[in-house]
């Protein structure tokens, strides 16, 4: 059954309503629940601290070439009360001797120096651990 020039237009209409309302519905969830007590150059140091953790990370384990990092971290930012100090939690996939991959956990404390956020010497290891 072929379906009329209008029938298609109601069609098209219809799933041009409802395919948009997901994501309206993300973007309103979004700023509903987004963070609002984080400054910008608050979660832009929060987000050069992940990226600086990856390399102390990388000179800890065995195999740095072949460390896998998730995308985000599981929590990059910078603790209350303290004087510029990031604490980032992250997830690496690293492998072993025997050649077997694993995933680790990491916290990380680094603090913030001052100057430019992505130079490594602009942040200091405070802590750590896997």
């Amino acid at each position: 059954m072929k379906k009329t020039p209008e029938q298609v237009r109601k069609i098209n209409k219809k799933i041009l309503t409802f395919g948009c309302l997901p994501i309206v519905l993300i973007f309103i969830l979004i700023i509903i629940f987004a963070p609002k007590n984080q400054t910008v150059s608050e979660s832009n140091n929060a987000t050069a601290a992940y990226i600086i953790s990856k390399k102390y990370v990388k000179t800890q384990i065995e195999y740095p070439e072949e460390a896998d990092f998730a995308f985000l971290p599981v929590l990059a930012e910078k603790q209350e009360h303290t004087d510029e100090i990031y604490r980032v939690v992250g997830d690496v996939t690293v492998k072993n001797a025997f050649g077997v991959k694993s995933k680790v956990r990491y916290l990380c404390r680094l603090k913030y120096l001052g100057g430019d956020v992505h130079e490594a010497a602009s942040w200091e290891l405070v802590d750590l651990s896997f």
